[in-house]
Formats: structure tokens, sequence, C-alpha cells
């Protein structure tokens, strides 16, 4: 059988292979725990737990409720006992995931949000490619979304996510740790934060071309929906990495927050489609960005940077 489709790329630290155990070593079984962090949504908790619960391999689940719902304790109650229970008061997904990884001792820490769900092969694939290329980090295509690229680039994952979110990370313990776990001050941004701070660290991960993660597309209490704090969250990730991005870079996510906090407010559609318009452009070469600049955009440039 032809083996999944995958790639591997190795840590600097990892040029030179430890030796392996002696032949006579038992090896101890590898641990796993899911964590999902939960917002009022019990319905679509009961979904991804039931993928999670239907994994072809041994684990153990952590859901952690940030707003101590009965509905969502009720959903967990009818769970068999391989599901835990934390309850995590108004913290926000990052802390709920941070609270979770860390309250188990599992070696390995898979993070599902409650409103995906996984294919009954995602965690076995997963844990085979940390055992099969000695990755730290493992990231899987979600299904019907823009292929996950082989090899990541951090200059340019710091500006656009390709792909990794909070429902197709498989991480080792020890590297988790090593990452500082999720910023629990970015409300928004925080997945392609955390990718930041694993390509930073020069960790090695793998990648898995089969889509094995399912979206859920759905407007309710989505944090990608526009409103003041997803503004206030691009705004804080902004600060915090625009001295690592290229110009048009900063461009393009300045148009994003300008064109996200028009669409919170009424009667600013005209301001929403000039910061929008601004976006894509930036996104285009640069030759052709020549040609296309003139008065009227670097008008529109201008009302982008003082608004973001």
């Amino acid at each position: 059988m032809q083996p999944l489709p995958s790639h591997v790329v190795p840590s600097p630290r990892l040029s030179s292979p430890l030796p392996g155990p002696a032949a006579s070593t038992p090896r101890r079984p590898v641990t796993a725990v899911a964590v999902i962090p939960t917002h009022l949504r019990p319905e679509r908790l009961r979904r991804a737990l039931d993928s999670v619960l239907a994994q072809d391999c041994r684990l153990t689940v952590v859901v952690v409720d940030d707003a101590d719902d009965p509905a969502t304790r009720e959903v967990v109650a009818r769970c068999d006992e391989r599901v835990s229970y934390l309850v995590n008061p108004g913290r926000g997904a990052s802390s709920s995931r941070n609270l979770g990884a860390r309250s188990t001792g599992a070696d390995v820490v898979a993070f599902l949000d409650d409103d995906d769900v996984w294919d009954p092969a995602y965690l076995s694939t997963a844990l085979s490619r940390l055992d099969r290329d000695g990755s730290d980090v493992v990231f899987t295509q979600i299904a019907a979304e823009p292929a996950l690229p082989p090899r990541l680039d951090v200059r340019t994952c710091v500006a656009v996510n390709p792909g990794v979110t909070g429902s197709n990370i498989v991480i080792r313990r020890e590297a988790f740790e090593r990452t500082g776990g999720f910023d629990e001050l970015l409300w928004v941004s925080n997945d392609k934060d955390f990718l930041v701070r694993v390509l930073d660290l020069h960790l090695p991960y793998s990648t898995v071309a089969e889509p094995l993660v399912s979206y859920s597309h759905h407007d309710a209490d989505r944090l990608t929906a526009p409103s003041p704090d997803r503004v206030a969250g691009l705004r804080s990730y902004y600060l915090r990495y625009a001295d690592r991005m290229s110009p048009a870079q900063r461009l393009h996510l300045r148009g994003v927050i300008l064109s996200t906090s028009a669409r919170t407010s009424a009667g600013s559609r005209r301001l929403a489609q000039r910061a929008l318009a601004l976006a894509c452009f930036a996104a285009t070469p640069a030759a052709s960005r020549r040609r296309l600049s003139g008065r009227r955009l670097h008008r529109t440039s201008a009302r982008v940077g003082a608004a973001a």
C-alpha cells in the first residue's frame, strides 16, 4: 500500500540522528490527548466529540468550557470515561487550549475547535508521521481549503496563514512547552502566532496532504466575523509583527484591519471596498503595482495607515 503523501522538514539540531534504543528494550506506547476549547456551542461540540471518539487509535479527551454552560456540561456527561471536563470562565480559546494541554501528562497533544471535525484516521496518521519522520509537530490539510504548502516560510506565514488552525495541529508535549503555548493575549490570529513561534524555534515538522480535517462554515459566534474584538486583535497582531513584514505585507494587513473595522460600522461600505481594493493591490506583483499606482491609491493608503 502506498504511504499517504506527506512532507517533513527536519530541524538543524537533528541533523545527526540520535542513537535509538536497544533492540531488546520495549517501547512504551505513545499517549495522546485531544483538547477541545468550547464556548456556548453544545450541538456543534457534540459533533466534534463524535469525530474524536471515532478515532481509530487510543486517546483521551479534555473539553475546556470558558462559559461554564450547563448544556455543554450535559453533552460531556453523555460521553464515555475517556472525556473529561474543565471550566475556564471567560478566558478565551488560547487560554482554554493551554489549560487543557497542561492538565494531562499525555506525550502528544492534538487540538480541535468545537465546530470542526476529524476524519477517523486523522490522529493515527499524525502519530505515525511523528514517529516515522522524527517530527515534533504535524500539520494536516483541511478539506476544501487551499493546499497546505509542504514547506512553510516564516517570512510568508507572519503575514498570511497558510492553513494552520486550532483544529489541525498535533504536537509533542515537550515541543508545546518550548513554544510557550498559545498566546492568551491574542484573541484572534493566535493560531498564526503559534505557527510563527514553531518556525522561529526550528522545530521539525511534517505536513499531511490528505484532507483529514473538516472545517465548519457558519456565521454563529465565529472570531472571524467582523467585530470590534476582531479589529482589536488584528491590530495587536499587526503591532507585534509589523517590523518583520515587507512593505506589501504591512499594507495588506492594514487594509484587512480597515476593511474589518468598516464592516462593523453602519454606512461604511464604500470605505470597506476601498480597503479591500488596497489589500488586493498589495498582493499583486511589484511591477503591476507600479503601473496601477496613482494619487487616488496613495490617498487610500494614507487613510488605511491612519486607521490601522
